[in-house]
C-alpha cells in the first residue's frame, strides 16, 4: 500500500505469481486477498499498464463472469475500476475476452451502491477504447450509461463532477454507427440536446457538438435534432466562449474505420479528409459514390508531358468526378481543398448539412441562425472558415428561402452587416408598425 513498496514488488516480478494464483486458488478469502493486492499494485498509470500487459485483467474478468459470492464480487469490481483508469488497449481487450462486459452491465443495477457505481465507472472507462465499444453496445452498455446520466442530471441527481465521465463515455459511443442507432432509439438525442441547452454544461458543449457530427448522414436523427432546436444552438456556438474539445488518443478513434497500416498513410488521411469534404458539401451523396480506386494511394503516376509544343486550349469541364484527384493532388502534400478544422469546425459541418436540405429556410433563415453566421464571418479572430460563407451563399441562391428572407428582413441584415459593416447591436431603435397583409402581398 506504500508507493515505494509497490514499485519494489513490481520490480521483483511478483505480478505473474499473483496472476497464477487467481487461476490456481479456489478459496474465496484467498482470492479476495490476491485481488486486493492487484488493486493496490495499480497505483500509477505505468503500473496499471504493466499489470494489463502481464495478463492480470483477464483472470479478474473471468472470475467476475463466474458469478462469485458478494464479497469477492465487490473486491473484483474495485480492482477492475483501478485497472481501467485511463483504460489501455490491453486492459480493454482482456476484459472483453474474459467475458466481463455482460456481468458489468448486469452489476450496473446491483442493489449495493458501491458495486453499482464501480460497474458504471468501469463501463465509462472502457469507452475510451474504440475496439471494445461495439461489443459494449451489444452487451447493453449504451442504455445503461444513458440511464445513469439521465438519473444524475435529474432533480435528485449529483453534481457536474460525477456527470463528466458519463458525458465523455456517451459522446465516445457516438463514434460507431451501431451504437449511434442504439443511442437514438434510447432517447440519447434528447439527452445530448439537454446538455447543449444547459448553461452549466458549457464546458462539455464542444464535445457534445463533435459527437453529433456522427449523425451527419442519419436523416431521421437530423430531423429530430432540428425539431429540438439544434440549429440556433450551433449558430450561437460559433462565437461562444466554450472551451476547446478535449483531445482523445488515437485508440479512441471510431472502430468503424480501423487504422489503415499502409506506407502512405499520410496521403490516405488526406484523401479521407477530401472525401469527407466532398460529401459534406453535397458534391457526393455518400462514401459509396466515390470509387476506392480514386484513392491517391492507388492513383498511377502522371505520364510525362509531351516535348513538342501544343496549341493552347481551354480545358473542358470534367464530366465525371473521378478525374478531379489528378488536379487536386500534389505528391507529398494535402489536397488544396482541405480546410482548417478549428473549434467551430463541427458546428459549421452540421450547419452545412442542414443547409443542403431542399428547403432549409425554416431552420437557417431565421434571425438567430443568420446573426450567428454573420457574427462569425465578420468577427472571427482569424480568417473565417470558407464553409460559413458557402452556407450563406447556398441559402441566398435557394429559391425556397426567398420568402423567409423577405419576411425576416434577411436581405437587409446581410447588406447592413457584410456591406455597411453595421451589426444589429449598432442599429438605431425603430418605431414598430403594425404589419399589414396587403404589404406582404405587394412585396
Amino acid at each position: 500500500m506504500e508507493p515505494e513498496s509497490c514499485g519494489d514488488i513490481h520490480s521483483a516480478g511478483a505480478v505473474p505469481l499473483l496472476v497464477e494464483s487467481l487461476t490456481a486458488c479456489q478459496d474465496s478469502q484467498c482470492l479476495q486477498s490476491v485481488v486486493r493486492a492487484l488493486r493496490n499494485l495499480a497505483d500509477s498509470p505505468q503500473h496499471r499498464l504493466a499489470l494489463a500487459q502481464q495478463g492480470a485483467v483477464r483472470p479478474l474478468a473471468e472470475l467476475l463472469a463466474s458469478a462469485p459470492d458478494p464479497a469477492l464480487t465487490l473486491a473484483l469490481v474495485r480492482a477492475l475500476l483501478e485497472l481501467s483508469r485511463g483504460c489501455s488497449r490491453a486492459c480493454a481487450e482482456q476484459l472483453s475476452l474474459g467475458g466481463g462486459l455482460g456481468p458489468l452491465v448486469s452489476l450496473a443495477s446491483h442493489p449495493k451502491k458501491v458495486v453499482r457505481e464501480a460497474a458504471i465507472l468501469i463501463l465509462s472507462n472502457l469507452c475510451a477504447q474504440g475496439l471494445v465499444r461495439p461489443a459494449l453496445g451489444n452487451a447493453g452498455g449504451v442504455e445503461v450509461l444513458l440511464s445513469e446520466l439521465r438519473r444524475r442530471r435529474g432533480p435528485s441527481g449529483s453534481g457536474p463532477a460525477s456527470q463528466q465521465p458519463l458525458v465523455r463515455a456517451v459522446c465516445l459511443l457516438c463514434r460507431e454507427a451501431i451504437n449511434r442507432a442504439r443511442l437514438r432509439d434510447a432517447g440519447g438525442l434528447e439527452l445530448l440536446m439537454g446538455l447543449l441547452q444547459d448553461p452549466r454544461s458549457s464546458a462539455w458543449h464542444p464535445r457534445v457538438v463533435a459527437a453529433l457530427v456522427g449523425f451527419l448522414y442519419d436523416t431521421g436523427a437530423l430531423g429530430r435534432l432540428q425539431a429540438l432546436g439544434l440549429v440556433p444552438l450551433l449558430a450561437g456556438q460559433l462565437c461562444g466562449e466554450a472551451g476547446d474539445e478535449e483531445e482523445e488518443g488515437r485508440e479512441a478513434a471510431s472502430w468503424d474505420f480501423p487504422e489503415e497500416r499502409t506506407p502512405e498513410r499520410a496521403e490516405g488521411g488526406s484523401f479521407r479528409s477530401l472525401r469527407s469534404w466532398l460529401i459534406s458539401e453535397g458534391y457526393a451523396a455518400g462514401p459509396g459514390d466515390i470509387s476506392p480506386d480514386w484513392s491517391p494511394e492507388r492513383c498511377p503516376s502522371l505520364p510525362p508531358e509531351p516535348a513538342e509544343p501544343a496549341e493552347p486550349a481551354s480545358p473542358a469541364p470534367c464530366p465525371t468526378l473521378q478525374r478531379t484527384p489528378v488536379t487536386l493532388r500534389t505528391p507529398g502534400r494535402s489536397p488544396s481543398t482541405e480546410e482548417p478544422w478549428g473549434r467551430e469546425g463541427p458546428a459549421l459541418l452540421l450547419l452545412s448539412r442542414f443547409s443542403q436540405a431542399p428547403d432549409p429556410s425554416g431552420a437557417l433563415v431565421t434571425s438567430p441562425a443568420l446573426c450567428g453566421l454573420l457574427a462569425y464571418v465578420t468577427g472571427a479572430p482569424g480568417p473565417p472558415c470558407p464553409r460559413a460563407l458557402r452556407i450563406l451563399t447556398r441559402l441566398t441562391c435557394n429559391p425556397s428561402c426567398l420568402e423567409a428572407f423577405v419576411r425576416s428582413y434577411g436581405a437587409a441584415l446581410l447588406r447592413a452587416w457584410l456591406v455597411l459593416g453595421v451589426a444589429p447591436d449598432d442599429w438605431p431603435a425603430l418605431r414598430t408598425r403594425p404589419a399589414r397583409r396587403s404589404q406582404h402581398r405587394e412585396l
